[in-house]
């Protein structure tokens, strides 16, 4: 895992087996009108990309 920050966690990655996953700590204050994110959208603050 590593974290990427100013002030604070603002993006996690994961690597896994079978993907690599980017987790943002406020994703889900973000628009994504693209409907980039694709993971953990049931949450209140965090949305993840998985590759």
């Amino acid at each position: 895992m590593a974290c990427w920050g100013l002030g604070g966690h603002l993006i996690v990655g994961d690597l896994w087996t079978e993907k690599v996953e980017l987790g943002f700590m406020y994703g889900a204050s973000l628009d994504d009108p693209s409907g980039l994110f694709n993971s953990e959208l049931g949450g209140k603050q965090c949305r993840s990309y998985e590759l």
